[in-house]
This record gives structure tokens, C-alpha cells and sequence, in this order.
């Protein structure tokens, strides 16, 4: 008995152990859940201003995807998720590869950055180093370690290089002169032992700072030494440079050089000791120039472009330069060219066009006595003769450049000249500072050319079939305009359409305007106009325009009835598109070209046309015009053949009957009188208007 019961404790004891396996397992498996990060981070290493990013590969189970959580920390602090993109932090996600971005990075984002992957309870975690390479921190501890005459002594501590090893220090000085003002030194210094020794100027204080300077680029300077280091006076050591004259200056020798600066003065006093003497002499004479900063001496003299020998010499309260100065020579000022080029004329050779002339002159002796100094060339001048001197241009023609050594002539064309006009041109020579004496003027025509292109070219008005066009006269008509040439085509997008020239052709200059008909609504354009002289037509001018949008007046159907000898009624049919025109009669006897007319009628479908003299050889027509300007005009009607026609048919749509007046009354029987033939106008216009309606 005991030991049935044991064996059901047994069997019971197992049983729970089982359940007990299968809940924690449970709890491990599913619960806890299941993450890995497959692949550690990278370290990054990138230049201030790149973009950094971090990427971290996470797996985990199918059943797990949505309680996976990834969160970013940096160094012990952890990174909120950014709510948009626009900062410089920026999440991304693609499949099990989740990225941290950091844009623009800075130095302060240099540290230690971790992927934390979490499910449940059970986490993992990478991490990696972001270097942010920048130029370095400024070195620190500058220090003067030693000043014994012209020799000063420095060390100084680097500072943090920021993730790019330091190349080399730059050591800068300044003077208590110009503080303000540092100089580098000539030599730059390496990393190690960072300590150097420099050759300092003569008669100065000086306070010293170091950069630093890897492969991003320099430091900012340290701060500058507390203690300086003053320097011993003694005399320059090298003289004024570029020591030359000027000959711009009549009566004058300008010498010019370039003043020394402040470290080369070397001592108190500093000044310049100018000497000059004819060239070929042995006397010199000298002036003192006190200002240290003034590179400019003018010697009057009674000479013209002579040769003279020059010397310029540093100096100050310790003695002269010790090297020698330099002796050069230089000449004094120029004047005026004592004679004109000869036989100035035109170039046979060539005959003129329109926008240019050749010339040849005979060469100019390049003697300095006849020049007055250094031969620089010939100056050309011409001008209008209808406006005198007072509007000339002027062309200078270089020896060297624009002319090619010197023969026994000078050969040069001139162009870009105005067309049809009667010029006048000099020539004479110039040195490099004056213009000599012109040579006498010489006349000449230029043929005629081809205009420029029209100017202020401008939509005036348009429709939805017509464009009007105004432009005014080319700025240079190069000749006598005939007149001007109008085209146009189309334009679909940015092709573009046959031309189709306007005839005939515009053959009166007066008429500045064109218009241009049988368009298609709605439709790009591109207007083209010539101005045109006997010999071509030049550039054309253009204008792109699209016509309105719309459906353009239709030809008018008139009808023409006669009341009387000398008065006729026109009539057309009225709707509702027509009574938004305007129409106007035209009327003229035949013949004749000319067209007469009279007002626009509006809101009316007929018009009465009287005249003093008998109407029925004349000939009409209506033109229709819409609000934009469009028109159509019917055909033209002669009165008698209209007349005829109508009085063929059997029955007349209108007619009206003669009033017998007393004997006494002066009117001849059978003829209406002036107040009956009134009446009957206002009745037959009465039933005109009806039928028209009808």
C-alpha cells in the first residue's frame, strides 16, 4: 500500500516538474523574447562640416519585429529621437539595418556612440568612436625663453590636435609700432621639440604667438607672449628697390622708388639720400628725403627727355646701408612731338566701304629730339564734317602691337565707321605721355549700307485675327531707307514656323506701322521687321505676340435699296452676334480707288446713305469691326446693277408712292414733296428695319 502511494506521488511530482520547465521556458522564450546585433559598429573618421553616420544591424524574431526597440546614445547620455528631419540628428531605418545620421558634424560631436536593440527584458548593445578632424586648438604656454641681441628664444605646449596630427608652427611677431600688424616668420617650425629661435630686426620690441597647422588647415593664434624681447639699432642693411623715373612731368626729373618698410629702418632717423647727375658727367648733385615713407623726388630741370643717372641710398642716425646702392639711369619728362606725319591719304589699294577706310602715311623719324620722347605710336582722328571737331573719336595705333616694325609707310584700316557720311581725318604721332601736331585733313565718303535694326518695335493693338505693329527708325539708317520689309511666322513652343513676308512690301519710309491680318485665334506669333536702303535690308527686329482668344467677325451680308434719285439704304441681317459691332459704309464712285465714309453705326442693322448727287453709279461696301479692332468687309456692290436686279423680281420687297401737291404749292406733280419724301424715308426705314429683323 505504502508503495502504491509513492509511486502516484511520484508520477504527481513529475508531472509538475514538467509544467514548471515549460512555464519558464515560456517566460525565457517568449516573454523575454530574442535579439542579436549581427554586425558591431564602425569606427568614423570625418572632416568638420561632413556627415557622419553610424549604422547597426539588429536580428531578431518574426514574432518579436514590433517589440524591438533601437534607441542612440552618446557617450553616457542617451539621444532623444528627433521629431523631423531637419535637424542634424536624423533616425533611418532599412529592413534589420537601422542608421544613425548626424549632418554638418562639429568638434563637440567627437565622443563614443551606442546602438542599444532591445526586446522585453533582453538587450544588446555596440558601440563605436565618431573623430571629428578639424585644424587644432591653439598651442598654449607660449613663452620668450631668451633675448640676447637680434636673437629671441621661444618654447611653447600643443594643444589638442582634433583628430589630425600637427604638420608645423607658424611663428608670427609684431612691433610695439603696429601692434596691430603681425608678420609671419620666414621659417615655420616642426611639431617637435616645439621650441625655436628666431633672427629678429634691428631697433625693435617685439611680442611673439605661434599657430598651429595640421592637414585641415592653421589655428587660430595663441596668446601672445606677456614678456618681449627688444632688438639693438644698427644701420640698414639693403637699399630702396624698383629705384626708376617718370617722364610724365615737363621741365622735370621725377625720381620714383619703393619706400622701405618699418623693420628695415634698422634705427631712429631713417631717411634717403637722392642722387642724380646728366649722364656722361662726373658731378652729382643730392637731396635728403626725411619722410621714410615717401617714394617720389621731383628735380625741376630745363631739359626734354634727356639722359640722366640716378642713385637712391636707406640711411639712418647709425650710418649709410652697408651695401652699396645701385646706380641707374632713367630720363626726364617728355613733351610735346615737334612734327606731324606726311603725305596722309587714302590707300589706293583699297577702295572704301561702308564701314571702313585704309590709310598710309609716311613713318615718323624715331629721333627723340623730333619725338620729345620714347615713340609710342600714331593717334588717328576723325569726325563728321556736318559736326565739326567738337565730336571727334580717336584711335591710337601702337608701334609694336597694332603696327609691326616701321618701313617707309604706315598702312592702317579703320573701321566700325558710319555709312553715307562725308568724314574728315588727321593723324599724328604720340610719344608715351603727348600727341605731337595733326597731319592736314583729309575728305572722304563712305557708301551707302545696310541699316541697323528698327528700334522700339512694339505691339500696338490686336485681335483675334489681326495684329498691329509700331517701331520707329534704325538708330543708324547707313544710307537713305526705302522703306521696310514685314513678315511673320509661327510659334509652337520652341519651333519655329515658316516666315511669310507681308506684300507688297512697305516702300514709303514715312510708314512706321503695319497691320497684319488673316491670323489664326489663340495662336504664338513671332513679327519680323527689316529697314531697307538701296543696298540691302539689315537685321531684323522681332516681337512675339499671341492673338486672342476668340472667334473673329464674320463677312457682312448687306442689301441695298434706293428711296430716291440721290439717297440708297443699306440693310443687313441682325442676331445676337452681330449687334456687338460696329459697321461702317464705304462708299465710292466708280472708278475711282479711293474709298469715302462715314461714322460707325452701333445697335442698328441699316444705314441710310444720302448724297446731293445721283447714287446709282456709285459702289458700296460694309466693314464690321468687333470691340478688339478685328474687321471684315463684304463684297463690293455697285448700286446700279443692285438696283437692276431687284427690279427684276416680280414682287419688290419695298416701294413707296408719289404724293400730288396743289398747283399753287411749287411742286411739280408726280414728285414727292420734302415733307412727304420725309415721311416716306421714315416708314421705309421702319419696314427695312422689320425685314432685317425677320
Amino acid at each position: 500500500m505504502t508503495s502504491f502511494t509513492e509511486k502516484i506521488h511520484m508520477r504527481q511530482m513529475t508531472t509538475c516538474i514538467r509544467w514548471a520547465l515549460v512555464i519558464i521556458l515560456h517566460s525565457t522564450f517568449v516573454s523575454a523574447g530574442f535579439v542579436r546585433i549581427s554586425e558591431p559598429m564602425r569606427n568614423v573618421n570625418i572632416e568638420q562640416g561632413a556627415r557622419a553616420k553610424f549604422v547597426c544591424k539588429v536580428d531578431v524574431h518574426p514574432l518579436d519585429q514590433r517589440k524591438l526597440i533601437v534607441s542612440w546614445k552618446f557617450k553616457d547620455y542617451l539621444l532623444k529621437k528627433p521629431s523631423d528631419t531637419t535637424g542634424r540628428f536624423a533616425y533611418k531605418k532599412d529592413g534589420n539595418r537601422y542608421a544613425l545620421i548626424i549632418r554638418n558634424a562639429k568638434t563637440k560631436d567627437t565622443g563614443v556612440y551606442t546602438c542599444i536593440a532591445r526586446v522585453g527584458l533582453v538587450s544588446e548593445m555596440t558601440s563605436a568612436f565618431l573623430q571629428i578632424k578639424s585644424v587644432p586648438d591653439p598651442p598654449i604656454n607660449v613663452k620668450v625663453t631668451s633675448c640676447h641681441g637680434n636673437n629671441a628664444g621661444l618654447s611653447w605646449e600643443a594643444s589638442r590636435d582634433n583628430g589630425a596630427e600637427i604638420l608645423s608652427y607658424i611663428v608670427q611677431f609684431n612691433t610695439t609700432d603696429k601692434p596691430s600688424v603681425w608678420h609671419d616668420n620666414d621659417e615655420e617650425f616642426a611639431p617637435h621639440p616645439r621650441r625655436a629661435t628666431l633672427q629678429l630686426y634691428p631697433w625693435g620690441t617685439y611680442s611673439f604667438r605661434i599657430i598651429s597647422k595640421n592637414a585641415i588647415g592653421s589655428s587660430k593664434p595663441s596668446i601672445a607672449t606677456s614678456r618681449m624681447c627688444t632688438t639693438p639699432p644698427d644701420r640698414p642693411d639693403r637699399n630702396p628697390r624698383y629705384v626708376r623715373t617718370s617722364t610724365d612731368k615737363k621741365k622735370h626729373l621725377v625720381i620714383l622708388w619703393t619706400p622701405m618698410v618699418r623693420l628695415d629702418f634698422h634705427g631712429p632717423r631713417f631717411r634717403y639720400e637722392v642722387r642724380w647727375r646728366i649722364k656722361g658727367s662726373f658731378d652729382w648733385k643730392k637731396e635728403v628725403v626725411m619722410n621714410p615713407y615717401k617714394g617720389r623726388l621731383e628735380v625741376e630741370t630745363n631739359d626734354v627727355y634727356r639722359m640722366y643717372e640716378i642713385q637712391v641710398r636707406a640711411e639712418n642716425s647709425m650710418g649709410k646701408a652697408h651695401h652699396p646702392a645701385f646706380v641707374y639711369n632713367g630720363r626726364s619728362g617728355e613733351s610735346e612731338p615737334l612734327i606731324p606725319p606726311s603725305n596722309f591719304t587714302l590707300n589706293p589699294d583699297y577702295n572704301i566701304d561702308p564701314h571702313t577706310a585704309h590709310f598710309i602715311w609716311d613713318t615718323v623719324p624715331n629721333d627723340p629730339d623730333l619725338i620729345c620722347g620714347k615713340l609710342k605710336g600714331y593717334k588717328l582722328r576723325y569726325w563728321k564734317a556736318s559736326e565739326g571737331l567738337n565730336k571727334t573719336k580717336e584711335v591710337e595705333i601702337i608701334v609694336g602691337y597694332d603696327v609691326i616694325g616701321q618701313g617707309q609707310t604706315i598702312k592702317v584700316a579703320l573701321s566700325d565707321l558710319p555709312a553715307y557720311t562725308t568724314l574728315k581725318a588727321q593723324v599724328a604721332v604720340m610719344n608715351t605721355h603727348h600727341t605731337g601736331p595733326y597731319s592736314e585733313e583729309l575728305d572722304f565718303f563712305t557708301p551707302e549700307g545696310v541699316p541697323t535694326a528698327v528700334t522700339n518695335l512694339r505691339l500696338q493693338s490686336y485681335g483675334f485675327a489681326y495684329v498691329l505693329i509700331k517701331w520707329h527708325p534704325p538708330a543708324r539708317p547707313n544710307g537713305v531707307i526705302q522703306g521696310y520689309d514685314v513678315a511673320y511666322q509661327q510659334v509652337v513652343g520652341v519651333q519655329l514656323g515658316k516666315v511669310r513676308s507681308l506684300d507688297p512690301h512697305i516702300n514709303d519710309s514715312s510708314i512706321l506701322g503695319a497691320r497684319i491680318t488673316g491670323l489664326r485665334p489663340g495662336r504664338h506669333y513671332r513679327f519680323l521687321v527689316w529697314a531697307r536702303t538701296k543696298n540691302h535690308r539689315g537685321d531684323p527686329a522681332f516681337i512675339d505676340v499671341m492673338t486672342a482668344k476668340g472667334e473673329p467677325p464674320h463677312t457682312p451680308r448687306m442689301r441695298v435699296s434706293q428711296v430716291d434719285n440721290s439717297t440708297v439704304n443699306i440693310t443687313w441681317p441682325s442676331d445676337h452676334s452681330t449687334r456687338k459691332m460696329k459697321y461702317l459704309l464705304e462708299y465710292r464712285h466708280t472708278g475711282q480707288s479711293r474709298w469715302q465714309n462715314g461714322k460707325y453705326v452701333v445697335d442698328k442693322s441699316w444705314v441710310m446713305l444720302d448724297q446731293s448727287l445721283p447714287v446709282r453709279d456709285l459702289e458700296v461696301r460694309l466693314v464690321a469691326k468687333n470691340r478688339l479692332g478685328d474687321t471684315a468687309t463684304s463684297k463690293t456692290l455697285a448700286i446700279a446693277n443692285s438696283l437692276k436686279k431687284a427690279a427684276r423680281k416680280s414682287h419688290p420687297p419695298y416701294s413707296y408712292a408719289t404724293t400730288k401737291t396743289p398747283t399753287n404749292s411749287g411742286v411739280k406733280r408726280g414728285q414727292p414733296s420734302s415733307h412727304a419724301s420725309f415721311v416716306v424715308n421714315i416708314i421705309f426705314s421702319l419696314l427695312s428695319l422689320c425685314y432685317g429683323l425677320c
